[in-house]
């Protein structure tokens, strides 16, 4: 109850609100560095270090307007401001952790990666239609496989030609595909 209700504590204000305000300026710097390497890379764990430092920048603009209203004396704010800092830090560890589990887990790319993959792979001449098309992501590598269906007087060497194409096509449009296998069957 004390720490809610007493007055500043300190004479430093000018020092204290530079050094938060220089700790904000470092953080969104650092935010954003992170944020354009982990897009570049694909990275979950640079992904995750750009949101832990989107928290840093918030509980830095708190601080600083938590130390400007405490110097102002204004009653319960460094209390309030801990308890929110508190909630925002915890909100930002379970989206962490719930992206690091479903990279664990294999999960699906998402719907706009599979209809990237279904397009590239419905443009290639010879494919008379998609049977199936499996995806899969770890970490931030996306698998897949696919089954087409192709009329039934095409020569083996033009299935070769069709496999690869395929897979050319579908990885040139994902480029996020690690590994993608091609099923040809006879179309029916």
């Amino acid at each position: 109850y004390e720490k809610l209700s007493s007055p500043p504590s300190s004479s430093y204000l000018f020092l204290t609100l530079a050094t938060a305000a220089f700790g904000l300026g470092a953080d969104y710097f650092i935010y954003r560095f992170l944020s354009k390497k982990a897009q570049e890379s694909g990275s979950q764990t640079l992904a995750a270090n750009a949101a832990e430092k989107k928290g840093d920048i918030l509980t830095s603009a708190m601080v600083f307007v938590g130390l400007f209203l405490n110097f102002m004396a204004v009653p319960y704010v460094e209390g309030a401001v801990t308890m929110i800092i508190a909630i925002l830090l915890l909100k930002i560890g379970l989206e962490t952790l719930k992206e690091a589990v479903f990279a664990l887990m294999d999960v699906s790319p998402g719907e706009e990666i599979e209809k990237k993959v279904y397009q590239a792979a419905k443009r290639v001449a010879g494919i008379e239609e998609i049977k199936y098309l499996r995806l899969r992501q770890a970490g931030s590598f996306v698998f897949g496989e696919i089954c087409v269906g192709v009329r039934r007087q095409i020569d083996i060497h033009r299935l070769q030609s069709l496999r690869e194409e395929i897979e050319g096509s579908v990885k040139k449009a994902v480029p996020e595909i690690d590994s993608f296998s091609v099923r040809v069957e006879p179309f029916k």
